[in-house]
């Protein structure tokens, strides 16, 4: 799989909120704001109903990843208006900490596994995917990368308001994360096997 793709490619995927026009709560109303995007990929539902995810094609460089999910962006302000406003932040700072999930196969099993835990996932990112091309190379960037991991999450902080409550923490969102399994610092991969 590493070794099929494009080396030094650049992919965005931004998770955003969906807010009450006049309230800013959240809203959940993804799968109606779905229906009004055009069906090309860029644009899918996350497990939480007051959210979608923007996704770009794999770009050569990031001007070029930017610009695609701007555009993602014009057409998704264009699709809600009148039902929602997006917003991207780490986490929603006034909002219940817990909502509905969209509905499908993986996120029925998370919820089913996880019960409220899921419902506490009302976290968004912006993630930044990088092929360095070749499977080997790929677990060196994956094991070097590790440790830079916490100052990644300390420049990323964007969430320190959850429940509209100040938290003390630069951003809650790491700690909400963490309520899941596979969150955090991954651990250190000697091999693929």
């Amino acid at each position: 799989m590493f070794d099929a793709v494009q080396p030094l490619t650049v992919g965005l995927e931004e998770e955003v909120m969906l807010l009450e026009p006049r309230t800013l709560e959240l809203l959940e109303s993804a799968p109606a704001v779905l229906e009004r995007l055009p069906a090309d990929g860029r644009f899918k539902l996350e497990m939480p109903a007051s959210q979608l995810e923007l996704l770009t094609a794999p770009h050569g460089d990031v001007p070029a990843a930017m610009a695609e999910l701007r555009s993602a962006r014009r057409a998704l302000l264009d699709a809600v208006d009148g039902l929602a406003r997006p917003a991207a932040a780490g986490v929603h700072p006034f909002s219940a900490g817990e909502g509905s999930l969209n509905s499908g196969t993986r996120y029925a099993h998370t919820a089913a596994e996880y019960g409220p835990v899921a419902r506490r996932q009302l976290v968004c990112a912006l993630q930044v995917h990088v092929a360095v091309g070749g499977a080997e190379r790929t677990l060196a960037v994956y094991n070097r990368l590790r440790e830079q991991l916490p100052l990644l999450a300390a420049i990323a902080a964007n969430g320190p308001v959850y429940e509209g409550r100040d938290t003390g923490l630069a951003s809650v969102r790491p700690k909400l994360s963490e309520l899941l399994p596979r969150q955090g610092v991954p651990p250190p991969l000697a091999g693929w096997d």
